[in-house]
């Protein structure tokens, strides 16, 4: 029995929309660790630069999240629009662990500054952090509701949908953070470990831009239906 060439393509959009999600969600972590080890060895090891790198990293989620359904909302086709921000994520994701790794004259300039006011020295890195951190962040989180709208096209069921893509993503961060910490940095360094979350980035916007050149938008144009057809005359009577 031959599969239909319709059905391929529904295939390949439902493994790069809830796979694929669960993939960036691994890149997405890859890069965390990667990042705090090379925030810490330039700004030091304290427990202040690591709460700073992890609210910086959330914030950057959260402002994604919730700017993305104002931006996407009227778009067609969503898979494209995954593709787009999974190979923005990796550029940007490789810029920012070399910014990360040339911040170090920054800090010390910081630091001979406002060493002796510890409140101004820890605001100072956090406003470092965050700008270091803002667009790649940024870019992970607006992926949420662009997946989340594409699968309601498919399975109308909110509750559902957010439920599954949720936990496909979080088993992906846990699985991309255990490979990072104990596989990826150990064996290959800093700089090959945020190599690979690129690499991941970079398959996925391939895959995603396979399936959406497959077929037409998900989102179709809804015309509206003929005026006058059972319209009843001015004054509610019927003809």
């Amino acid at each position: 029995m031959k599969t239909s060439p319709k059905a391929v393509t529904s295939k390949l959009r439902n493994i790069v929309l809830f796979w694929g999600f669960g993939a960036s969600g691994a890149a997405g972590l890859i890069y965390e660790v990667a990042w705090q080890r090379a925030i810490t060895n330039t700004i030091g090891s304290t427990s202040y630069s690591i709460s700073i790198l992890f609210a910086a990293f959330m914030a950057g989620l959260a402002i994604g999240s919730h700017f993305s359904g104002k931006w996407f909302i009227n778009q067609k086709d969503f898979v494209k629009i995954f593709g787009r921000l999974q190979l923005a994520t990796a550029f940007f994701g490789l810029a920012t662990y070399f910014l990360i790794n040339n911040l170090q004259p920054v800090y010390g300039g910081i630091h001979g500054l406002v060493s002796q006011n510890p409140i101004l020295f820890n605001l100072s890195q956090m406003i470092l952090v965050f700008a270091v951190l803002l667009m790649p962040t940024t870019l992970m989180g607006a992926s949420l509701p662009v997946i989340i709208e594409a699968w309601m096209l498919r399975v109308r069921d909110a509750g559902q949908t957010a439920g599954d893509m949720y936990s496909i993503n979080t088993w992906g961060a846990a699985a991309g953070a255990l490979a990072a910490g104990f596989i990826l940095v150990p064996l290959l360094g800093l700089r090959a470990t945020n190599l690979a979350a690129v690499l991941i980035n970079l398959l996925l916007a391939l895959g995603a831009f396979i399936a959406a050149g497959l077929s037409p938008p998900l989102r179709k144009t809804v015309k509206k239906p003929a005026v006058g057809i059972v319209a009843e005359p001015a004054g509610g009577q019927k003809a």
